[in-house]
């Protein structure tokens, strides 16, 4: 109610909210903001996942196998 009532007086109250149409719907730039960090969030998982993924395609290497080991062993004691 407060936006139709900001919008009839002007514009110019303390109860104006700035939002823009987008694909003839009310838009509010917070809702873009938070919209962009999820895109921004899921792309950046996505990229870690698949890059997680590449590097686990080949076997460890029996110098990083002895390293793990020890390391087991290390704990154990």
């Amino acid at each position: 109610m407060q936006i139709a009532e900001a919008e009839q007086s002007g514009g110019s109250g303390a109860a104006e909210y700035s939002s823009m149409r987008l694909f003839g719907k009310h838009v509010f730039p917070r809702q873009i903001a938070v919209f962009a960090a999820g895109l921004v969030f899921f792309g950046a998982t996505t990229y870690d996942v698949h890059r997680s993924i590449k590097n686990n395609e080949q076997p460890p290497t029996r110098e990083q196998m002895e390293a793990l080991q020890d390391y087991i062993n290390s704990r154990k004691n």
